[in-house]
């Protein structure tokens, strides 16, 4: 099984969701609080393309099938707190890496949000509603690590 810090963290949350999503391959019925991520994290990767606005959170939208309850308005108010540029970057870059130089080694996986290898730099978007610090969680000290470790910097900055 390869690891991710989302799968971690649902096993620690609930082993028996983890075992029905991960073990059973169980679908999950999608959620407001999940649709309006995916929409709002759609429409900053299509601007972060080069997109317009409006072609960005349509885009959005569309993604989730015009799930109800995710408004343009929200996912407009999400995608311009993202602040970000056209070409800026890569988007939902994926990474697969073993943990260690042994054999066998267990393999991590995430996706990064926002790549910007030339300022040795990722952002990992968050839209639920409950802040947090990003010190609260091991996940972007593990993205920072692994992107360090792909390109062989001695650091990578996370936010």
């Amino acid at each position: 099984m390869i690891f991710s810090y989302s799968r971690l963290n649902t096993y620690e949350r609930c082993n028996y969701r983890f075992y029905r999503k991960y073990i059973l391959k169980e679908e999950e019925q999608p959620t407001l609080p999940l649709s309006l991520g995916k929409a709002t994290h759609k429409a900053i990767e299509s601007l972060v393309k080069g997109a317009n606005e409006h072609e960005a959170i349509t885009e959005g939208i569309i993604e989730v099938d015009f799930f109800p309850g995710v408004t343009y308005d929200e996912v407009a108010f999400l995608a311009r707190r993202a602040n970000v540029q056209p070409h800026m970057g890569q988007t939902e870059v994926h990474f697969t890496l073993p943990l260690s130089d042994e054999k066998n080694a267990p393999l991590v996986q995430g996706y990064i949000d926002l790549l910007q290898v030339h300022a040795a730099s990722i952002t990992d978007w968050k839209t639920n509603r409950s802040p947090y610090d990003v010190l609260g969680t091991y996940q972007m000290g593990l993205y920072c690590w692994a992107m360090s470790k792909i390109y062989g910097t001695p650091y990578f900055r996370g936010t």
